[in-house]
């Protein structure tokens, strides 16, 4: 006979952020390659769209696979992909088996997220609902263009301060179980991202 107990569990998990050196340097490469593929996305779509995810499985675009590439391969997104690999492994130094040989945390996947000013609407550009990023990890934002006006990240489990307001340069890495959610954009600007998920092999 199978018997069944309702629980009710708390989230819990820490989360790391920090500045990466060369932000400004490298925003421009990284922001052109996002706007570029949204304008290309654009032509896929019968009204403009504010909000783009640039390799995601929602939006995947017209070429897919050609940035899934330029994600893994061009030296501007791997610097930003190895310096979240770097922090996490500098913040979480015990993490079970991550000494040996091959258990290394890894990227599973990553994208772009572009948000844009809506200054022809009276609307704003929707925002994300709660969601979480399990089974990966961790789950990783890094701001490619942002600024304190921007929409911030909110963990709206979080029973302390639940808002992490976003700048350019910013990495923020949370667990992969922690819901997380993005207000609507009513930044005049354009808000750059890059977001992905880290695993690990045990």
């Amino acid at each position: 006979m199978i018997q069944t107990v309702t629980k009710q569990f708390q989230e819990s998990g820490e989360v790391f952020t920090t500045d990466y050196p060369d932000a400004e340097l490298i925003k421009p490469e990284l922001s052109k390659i996002i706007l570029e593929y949204d304008e290309a996305e654009q032509q896929y779509h019968k009204d403009p769209t504010q909000t783009t995810f640039v390799n995601s499985a929602k939006h995947t675009g017209p070429i897919p696979s050609l940035f899934r590439r330029v994600f893994e391969e061009n030296e501007h997104f791997k610097a930003i992909t190895d310096f979240v690999l770097k922090t996490i492994k500098e913040a979480v130094p015990l993490f079970p088996n991550m000494d040996k040989v091959n258990n290394d945390p890894f990227i599973l996947d990553c994208w772009g997220v572009l948000y844009k000013p809506n200054t022809s609407k009276e609307t704003w550009t929707l925002g994300l609902e709660p969601h979480y990023h399990w089974p990966a990890t961790w789950a990783f934002t890094y701001y490619v263009d942002a600024c304190n006006e921007c929409s911030p990240i909110v963990f709206p489990n979080c029973k302390d301060a639940n808002i992490h307001t976003p700048k350019t340069g910013l990495l923020i890495i949370f667990p992969g179980w922690i819901a997380h959610a993005v207000p609507p954009h009513k930044c005049k600007h354009n808000r750059i991202s890059i977001a992905g998920n880290i695993a690990v092999n045990l």
